[in-house]
C-alpha cells in the first residue's frame, strides 16, 4: 500500500518470435499500461530504444523473450503497444548496431491489448 491505497502487482512475459523467412531486427516500441478504469499508468512513447535494453536481431525461426513487471491500483488491467522492426538489407546487419542497421522497410509488430489479471 502507498498512502492507504492498495496496489496490485503484475508480472508478464513477452515472446517475440520470427515467424518470416528473413531477419528482423527490433529496433524500438511503444507500451502503453491501463488500469480497469481506463486510465493510463504508464507510456513508453513510440519508438523508445528497445526493450530491456536490448535491440535483438532475429533470424527466422528465432525468439527474443523478457520478462517484465507494473502495479495497478485495480485488480485488472492491460497492455497493448507494438514493437518498430526492421529487416536489414543483409545478414550482415547483425554485426551493426542499430544506427548502423540499413533497412530494406520497417513495420510495427502490434501487441495486444493483453490482459492483466490475478
Amino acid at each position: 500500500e502507498t498512502t492507504g491505497q492498495t496496489l496490485w502487482l503484475y508480472q508478464y512475459r513477452i515472446r517475440i518470435r520470427n515467424e518470416g523467412v528473413s531477419p528482423v531486427h527490433l529496433l524500438g516500441r511503444e507500451w502503453i499500461i491501463q488500469s480497469a478504469d481506463g486510465r493510463v499508468h504508464a507510456h513508453v512513447a513510440k519508438g523508445s530504444p528497445g526493450v530491456v535494453g536490448e535491440q535483438p536481431l532475429l533470424l527466422p525461426g528465432q525468439s527474443f523473450e523478457y520478462a517484465s513487471g507494473t502495479t495497478l491500483p485495480t485488480e485488472t488491467g492491460s497492455i497493448q503497444g507494438s514493437f518498430q522492426m526492421v529487416v536489414p538489407r543483409s545478414a550482415e546487419a547483425r554485426d551493426k548496431s542499430a544506427a548502423e542497421s540499413a533497412q530494406l522497410f520497417a513495420f510495427d509488430a502490434s501487441v495486444g491489448p493483453l490482459p492483466l489479471r490475478e
